[in-house]
C-alpha cells in the first residue's frame, strides 16, 4: 500500500491552501489510507475464514473416511456365521459401514405400506 510521507503531505496541504477549490472536492489522504487499510484487513479476514472452512471440511472428510474404514475392518473381522446372525452378508459390509444399509424387513415395510386414501387429494395421488 502506498502512503504519503511527510513531505508529500506538506505538498498536498500547500496545494490545497493555494488552490481555489471548494472544500468538498479536497481529498483527505489520511482518511483514504485508513479506509483502504480497513478494506484490506477485512478482505484478508474473509480469505482466512474461507480457508479455515475449507480445511475444516477436509478434516471432517478425513475423519469420516477413517470411521468408515474402521467399521469395514471391524465387520470384515467377523466370521460368516456371525454376520448371518446379525442379518448381513459380506457384500453388505461397505453399505453397512457407510450407513446406507437398511434391513430387508424394514425396507419391505416401507415399500409394502399403501398410502391411505383419507381424502380426495390422497386418492388422486394414490391413483
Amino acid at each position: 500500500m502506498y502512503s504519503l510521507n511527510e513531505s508529500e503531505l506538506l505538498r498536498v496541504a500547500h496545494v490545497r491552501a493555494t488552490a481555489n477549490l471548494p472544500r468538498e472536492i479536497w481529498i483527505d489522504h489520511a482518511e483514504l489510507n485508513r479506509k483502504v487499510a480497513q478494506a484490506r484487513t477485512e478482505a484478508m479476514r474473509n480469505t482466512f475464514h474461507g480457508l479455515a472452512r475449507i480445511f475444516g471440511r477436509i478434516k471432517n472428510a478425513i475423519a469420516e473416511h477413517r470411521r468408515y474404514r474402521a467399521g469395514v475392518a471391524e465387520l470384515e473381522a467377523l466370521d460368516t456365521r456371525t454376520l448371518d446372525d446379525i442379518g448381513i452378508s459380506r457384500a453388505d459390509i461397505p453399505r453397512v459401514a457407510a450407513g446406507l444399509w437398511a434391513p430387508e424387513a424394514a425396507a419391505a415395510k416401507l415399500v409394502a405400506a399403501p398410502a391411505s386414501a383419507g381424502n380426495e387429494n390422497a386418492r388422486k395421488v394414490a391413483a
